[in-house]
């Protein structure tokens, strides 16, 4: 596609675009997950953006996977306060995150490892049916293999020359 007609599917098909650290990324409509991302090459054609991820000038990153938008990461607000906590001096800036962050982590935590041990006691719960029905299922065949159970048809003939007479006086 020449650049001519690239300028003029922008205006007909309203491309969105958005400059990124790689280029920029060129969809049709709003670029959001799922949509399909394009790039343009040094022919000034529309090719599919290679996989990776892209940094928007407004710091959204936008995740590219097999031509699509998999992914936007929003700014995170941490990015903003970080010029102002660099100013302070390393020791206390470290003094401070330290105990403001284990409190809030550890709750989570303690969850995690709370969900985990119920989950493996499921787990160990579950192992334990399986091995009585594998029990169980070993006991049947056993019985099964030592029967001296006869086919069905066998025992109806049996049953009907009783009836008859005939097995009383065939022994």
């Amino acid at each position: 596609m020449n650049s001519k007609l690239l300028k003029l599917a922008r205006m007909v098909l309203k491309l969105a675009e958005v400059e990124t650290d790689k280029g920029v990324l060129i969809s049709d409509g709003a670029l959001e997950v799922g949509v399909e991302a394009f790039v343009e090459n040094a022919e000034g054609e529309l090719v599919a953006a290679e996989d990776g991820e892209y940094k928007a000038d407004d710091d959204k990153v936008y995740v590219i996977v097999d031509g699509k938008v998999a992914e936007i990461r929003e700014p995170e607000p941490e990015a903003e306060q970080a010029p102002a906590e660099a100013e302070q001096p390393v020791e206390e800036n470290q003094e401070e995150q330290e105990p403001e962050q284990a409190p809030a982590e550890q709750p989570a935590e303690d969850e995690k490892d709370k969900r985990i041990a119920e989950l493996e006691a499921q787990i160990e719960e579950l192992n334990n049916v399986i091995v009585e029905k594998d029990e169980e299922i070993g006991k049947l065949k056993a019985e099964l293999e030592d029967s001296d159970a006869k086919p069905a048809e066998e025992q109806l003939k049996r049953q009907e020359q009783e009836k008859k007479g005939w097995f009383k006086y065939s022994k």
